[in-house]
């Protein structure tokens, strides 16, 4: 599972239902958490929600099920680095993999939207780990989460600063 923690609600998202059939392109759920639940603990940010993949959940953001020969899947691979290897892929992994980065590009895109208004808190566990400490603490820019092929490490808590919005040039 994977969760935001923001400075403001996410509230320009689409709320998708699980049971509505959905092209794999444009899946995404950002479910607000209320307060007191346990994974609210893991955030200093107000605003936390669950934010799912195309598959609902937080494994749709990591391409690991891919086993291309000479393709070395190491961590510190990037989804560009998979590129010379489609061709190698079969139909069906090749739209698995079209739609995980699908998700990664979604998930950095909102982090980078959200940052604008503060900073922004990124966590993945398992379900029912969630009152379970972090491991660890990282700090990463929003692009991270479009550039690695496993954005997102087990218990977790990622960090994102926030980024001064470019002013408009009146022309």
């Amino acid at each position: 599972m994977v969760w935001v923690g923001t400075a403001r609600a996410m509230s320009r998202f689409v709320l998708v239902s699980r049971q509505e059939p959905h092209p794999v392109s444009g899946y995404h759920e950002v479910r607000p958490e209320p307060e007191g639940v346990p994974v609210r603990a893991r955030f200093v940010s107000p605003h936390v929600a669950k934010y799912g993949s195309h598959e609902g959940c937080g494994c749709g953001f990591n391409t690991e099920s891919l086993d291309v020969g000479g393709f070395d899947r190491s961590s510190t691979c990037s989804a560009r680095d998979l590129v010379p290897f489609l061709g190698a892929l079969t139909d069906e992994e090749r739209a698995e993999f079209s739609a995980e980065q699908a998700s990664r590009e979604r998930l950095a895109a909102a982090v980078v939207e959200a940052s604008i208004h503060g900073a922004v808190e990124v966590y993945a566990c398992w379900s029912g780990d969630e009152a379970e400490a972090p491991l660890d603490v990282e700090d990463v820019t929003a692009s991270h989460f479009a550039e690695q092929l496993a954005p997102l490490r087990e218990r977790v808590l990622y960090r994102v600063a926030r980024v001064a919005r470019e002013p408009m040039v009146e022309l």
